[in-house]
């Protein structure tokens, strides 16, 4: 059986939004990256999605932002 992981809107332009809290972000980094480890690890694919809103200027998530791109940690 093939086996992705799917890590979707794990991006910088949350960081961005009124609604951003550093609160959980330690344990779900640590988390993520442990996933994402074990998947490699066992050499199946992970696929990072992230979305845009071209339709709106100044949202953190329209691509001329530059903010739409993956959170640094998941560089790896």
């Amino acid at each position: 059986m093939n086996k992705a992981l799917l890590v979707i809107d794990t991006q910088d332009s949350f960081y961005h939004t009124p609604y951003w809290s550093e609160r959980d972000l330690a344990d779900f980094q640590h988390n993520l990256t442990q996933l994402i480890a074990a998947f490699q690890c066992n050499q199946h694919k992970v696929v990072k999605v992230l979305h845009s809103r071209d339709d709106m200027p100044d949202s953190p998530f329209n691509s001329a932002s530059g903010l739409v791109k993956p959170m640094a940690f998941l560089d790896t």
